[in-house]
């Protein structure tokens, strides 16, 4: 069953050609293996998140870039560095790499201009090509399975697999972060576009993503 499953979901990615079935399996554990090292406290819900902003990138278009400003402005004057000052600059998400979760702590040390931040935020924003509802359901599907077999002991794992469910069957697919997620690791971060990163915030000197 779980081969059927990885077969379907790479037709409906690739046609069949972007990457073999061994290739998405490693590549999915990787990406699990990334976020659990970057935050022992992650749960299904978190890992969910890193895999959905990937194939998603920002959950919402930007159409006011001065609330845009605003907005990072006021997150940028709630917290801290130091609180989550274990977590990297940048992190690789998903098992295509197509986003990177930049920290704000790149713009909280002047490493990167905050309106160089921003353009790519909002350029990412403008640029995502999501799946539908459907394709998503199929794909975290067959995530979900390689995550069960990796036997991580994650809390709450049964927990978060129906919310996770009952989301996606109610034709929507944006969760939060897990309350012990954001109690351990304090995440303060935009996802941009690994392309558009690479293009602008990746001029500047800021600590090299995880492998």
């Amino acid at each position: 069953m779980k081969q059927v499953v990885f077969s379907l979901i790479l037709g409906l990615l690739s046609g069949g050609c972007r990457t073999s079935d061994n290739d998405f399996a490693k590549n999915v554990r990787v990406a699990v293996e990334r976020q659990v090292k970057l935050c022992p406290a992650t749960q299904l819900q978190d890992l969910y998140k890193n895999f959905m902003q990937d194939r998603f990138g920002p959950e919402h278009l930007i159409s006011d870039r001065e609330a845009a400003n605003r907005y990072l402005q006021s997150e940028l004057d709630s917290y801290s560095e130091t609180e989550n000052a274990e977590l990297s600059d940048v992190e690789l998400i998903g098992w295509e790499g197509n986003y990177v979760r930049v920290n704000l702590s790149v713009v909280k040390k002047n490493l990167v201009p905050r309106d160089v931040y921003l353009d790519a935020f909002i350029r990412s924003a403008s640029s995502a090509k999501a799946p539908s509802p459907e394709e998503w359901q199929k794909e975290w599907a067959a995530i979900e399975a390689i995550i069960r077999s990796m036997n991580l002991s994650l809390p709450d794992y049964e927990q978060d697999r129906q919310k996770i469910d009952g989301i996606l069957e109610s034709g929507h697919f944006a969760v939060h972060h897990s309350e012990r997620f954001n109690k351990a690791c304090h995440p303060h971060y935009r996802i941009i576009s690994k392309e558009i990163y690479e293009q602008l915030v990746g001029a500047y000197r800021i600590r090299p993503t995880l492998p």
